[in-house]
């Protein structure tokens, strides 16, 4: 295992190894009569060397959503398919609680990446950054989407002293998609722009 730290604030960086397919995670087998599904014995061995690794490390906790970055090290050349590697990542992560959780509120993307094959070597370099703030606003709806392209078609778009702001651009200011810009009346804006 190798962590960086010479990586941007909040972002950190370590080398694990070859992760199991997400094809050969789980067994299934009888259980008082009925199916139930249980760890296969290769997740079982990986998870138990990886959650030391990740103990070792002493990663930071994220109380952030983040962004995941894997590049994958496979030992041979075969056709794999990259997002097969990711469960295992994600879930040793939150188990080793570097993550909150793995669902879309505290992981906001996975990009899966190939180098080349290394038979001494394999494994996955992942990197986890903060996600950036438009990643997680709220979504628009679509009269805010046609206010918000009307007012990105301008540097600032201005309005009088007596206007009063419609539902949209209440929505957008409120969801941090743009932001007022004071005017010398109080209360009265001179007008919006897109939130840098």
């Amino acid at each position: 295992m190798h962590v960086q730290s010479s990586l941007s604030a909040g972002e950190q960086s370590l080398w694990l190894p070859w992760p199991p397919s997400v094809n050969n995670l789980f067994s299934q087998g009888i259980v008082k009569g009925k199916v139930r599904r249980f760890p296969s014995p290769q997740y079982k061995k990986w998870r138990k060397a990886v959650g030391k690794e990740l103990m070792a490390a002493r990663l930071e906790s994220y109380t952030e959503p983040v962004v995941l970055l894997l590049e994958l090290t496979p030992r041979d050349a075969r056709p794999r398919d990259a997002d097969n590697y990711n469960k295992a990542i994600i879930d040793a992560l939150v188990e080793a609680t570097v993550l909150p959780g793995d669902d879309s509120r505290w992981v906001k993307s996975v990009t899966a990446s190939w180098k080349n094959p290394d038979a001494k070597q394999s494994g996955v370099r992942i990197t986890i950054q903060p996600a950036r703030m438009e990643l997680h606003k709220p979504a628009m709806m679509s009269a805010e989407q046609k206010t918000f392209a009307r007012i990105s078609r301008v540097s600032t778009y201005l309005v009088p002293a007596s206007y009063k702001p419609s539902a949209a651009i209440k929505a957008l200011v409120a969801k941090g998609y743009i932001e007022e810009l004071p005017g010398l009346i109080p209360d009265a804006p001179q007008g919006f722009r897109v939130k840098p």
